[in-house]
């Protein structure tokens, strides 16, 4: 056996029916990896002129002239296999080197442990590939719970049911209450045209400049639309003005029927606790409307945006990539309106899981991280630990150069 270069479709004829495959390994990812200076590579193993096991390597030059190399999500390959393993390892090892490399990333898409909900293991851990990669020279980064890795070691995804209305009942009561809730706040759901994106960029801006972190521009998504196609769709949630303010008015009528019914109660019964609570909770209503219809007045525009989803579709799971909102409209549930939506679709998909992708492994509602899960838990998700990212160092030398000067550079790099 000796690794070879493969042409597209080669490539592709494996990867596509291979169990850890994932859009990571699409060619349309390595021609998108291409805007930020990446080069991609694609290899495989054959035997007897068929192909036992491949991968995509991506590129990057650094500036100490030499190139760092990374596999997302890992090797196409049977990992519990050793001597293939092992010969394919002491292959892609052999390449990199030769292409000025002084390493190999890789964060394989293999299970660890299956949690539920709470964060709590269930059934057994997976050690044997973490021991195998170790053997072969692979540095295991650890068992990090944070997002300190290329990819998130953590993902939650939930089990669809054939119908929606099943699947909805598998939500907790709050959740399901939340979802209701939509069509009385005027929010309305859609997918994103390609002159759109932009708007769903700026909620992906408005998301990542809040919590201080890297984002990429509208170029980068239309991109990635143009290589993936109908399996990716950006969601956009907005506030229709007029329907919000009608269902607001129908909702304040509502509860003035209520106060009525409250007032003519007082004076034929005897008033307790619970009719004192009744009149209570209808004038904190009253007033939570009033405040909504004021807000919704002073909207500026017809459709005011206020969330974005990008969704991948990919094999049996829908994937909520990345998402976006507006702080001023919390109250207007747009997490709750664009999750709907994409489970929705999954659905009239046929797909089997919605992964709502990466997550802190730290399940304690103190964490800083622990509203990225706080909204996904109301969908009854399992969660999903892989087994992490590992380094194959080529030249320790150069290797220990380009962590110091990458640690050097995040240093004095200027904060925006």
């Amino acid at each position: 056996m000796e690794l070879i270069k493969l042409n597209e479709n080669e490539f592709l004829s494996f990867a596509k029916l291979h169990p850890l495959f994932t859009f990571y390994h699409r060619i349309g990812w390595g021609k998108l990896k291409e805007i930020n200076g990446w080069k991609y590579h694609l290899v495989g193993f054959k035997v007897n002129n068929k192909i036992v096991a491949e991968a995509m390597l991506l590129e990057k030059a650094t500036p100490i002239k030499k190139s760092i190399f990374y596999s997302p999500k890992g090797f196409l390959i049977d990992y519990n296999d050793y001597p293939l393993l092992e010969e394919f390892t002491k292959e892609i090892k052999k390449y990199v080197s030769e292409h000025n490399g002084l390493m190999l990333k890789i964060d394989p898409n293999v299970i660890y442990q299956i949690r539920d909900k709470e964060g709590n293991p269930i059934g057994d851990k997976n050690d044997n590939v973490i021991l195998s990669l170790r053997k072969l020279g692979f540095k295991h980064f650890g068992f990090n719970k944070g997002f300190e890795t290329m990819q998130p070691r953590f993902m939650c995804r939930i089990k669809l049911k054939d119908s929606y209305e099943d699947t909805l009942q598998t939500f907790t009561k709050t959740t399901r209450k939340h979802i209701l809730e939509l069509d009385s706040l005027g929010v309305i759901t859609k997918k994103a045209t390609k002159e759109e994106i932009s708007i769903g960029v700026a909620m992906l801006d408005e998301t990542a400049h809040r919590k201080k972190i890297a984002t990429r521009p509208s170029l980068y998504y239309e991109k990635m639309k143009e290589f993936l196609g109908d399996d990716m769709d950006f969601f956009l949630c907005y506030i229709d003005k007029k329907q919000a303010m009608k269902k607001c008015e129908e909702l304040l009528k509502k509860e003035e029927e209520n106060k009525k019914i409250i007032e003519e109660k007082k004076k034929t019964s005897i008033v307790g606790k619970k009719l004192i609570q009744q009149e209570k909770n209808c004038k904190q209503r009253q007033e939570s409307l009033k405040e909504r219809q004021l807000f919704i007045k002073n909207l500026k525009e017809e459709k005011t945006y206020i969330g974005s989803l990008l969704s991948i579709w990919e094999g049996e799971e829908a994937i909520t990539l990345l998402s976006g909102t507006d702080d001023k409209y919390k109250k207007f549930l747009p997490k709750y309106a664009f999750y709907d939506a994409h489970i929705r679709e999954a659905i009239k998909k046929k797909k089997k899981y919605v992964n709502f992708f990466g997550i802190s492994g730290i399940f304690d509602s103190n964490d800083i991280n622990y509203g990225i899960y706080e909204i996904k838990k109301g969908f009854n998700p399992e969660v999903i630990e892989l087994i992490g990212e590992f380094d194959l160092i080529i030249s320790k030398f150069w290797y220990f150069v380009y962590n110091v000067t990458f640690k050097l550079y995040k240093k004095l790099k200027p904060k925006k």
